[in-house]
């Protein structure tokens, strides 16, 4: 809490959940910490407060760094030095805030991690950014990952597991024409042409791989 201007009373500067969660318990005195305003704002104290939860989002984290500051006017460097953090944590906080709509949401939904999300910024076509958006999103990216792919991207080479219709072509020409496929019971490779479908349990599929192996294919 902190003194009102007249010295009237209090202002609760944080802990809003804590407080009701006593009155709820019909408590009628709890301990708490009394501040100094020194010419700072009870919104910039709560501000200030509330970024040194534990249980904030990243985004939450960013968004109260950026209202705390432009509250008290602070820089960057002096921001980070109140809050004990290091100028770089600052910036890579307030530089989600920047990202486009698709990685904010990804990060406030937890599918993606802040630092990949930020690797993932640098690529500004909006295409290729979703397209590594969803790779990272289904199977998982590390920071390497997505800093590769942004790199890769800046080269003017497509992204991974994309190809541009010239290069599919020239893959297809450089193919075998006869494409086959590894038959589950005589594990050799047949055209895939002519294989045909079955439903089995577990067991009859597991019992049913390579038992045909040793026969010879003119049998």
């Amino acid at each position: 809490v902190a003194p009102t201007e007249d010295q009237s009373g209090f202002l609760l500067v944080a802990g809003q959940r804590r407080v009701l969660a006593c009155l709820a318990l019909g408590w009628t005195a709890i301990p708490a910490r009394i501040l100094e305003l020194r010419g700072a704002s009870p919104e910039a104290l709560r501000l200030a407060e509330n970024v040194q939860r534990l249980d904030l989002s990243p985004l939450e984290e960013a968004l109260a760094v950026r209202r705390w500051r432009q509250i008290e006017g602070l820089t960057q460097e002096q921001a980070a030095e109140k809050l004990g953090r290091g100028l770089s944590w600052l910036k890579k906080r307030e530089a989600l805030l920047r990202m486009p709509d698709d990685l904010i949401n990804s990060v406030h939904a937890n599918q993606v991690s802040p630092s990949v999300a930020l690797e993932l910024s640098r690529i500004d076509d909006d295409y290729q950014r979703n397209f590594c958006l969803e790779q990272a999103i289904n199977y998982g990216a590390t920071q390497n990952t997505a800093s590769a792919w942004a790199a890769s991207f800046a080269k003017g080479e497509t992204s991974p597991g994309q190809t541009t219709s010239e290069e599919a072509a020239d893959r297809y020409q450089r193919a075998s024409e006869t494409h086959t496929i590894t038959c589950h019971a005589c594990l050799r490779q047949v055209p895939i042409v002519s294989v045909r479908s079955a439903i089995l349990c577990p067991e009859d599929f597991d019992a049913l791989r390579g038992a045909t192996s040793q026969i010879p294919k003119d049998a």
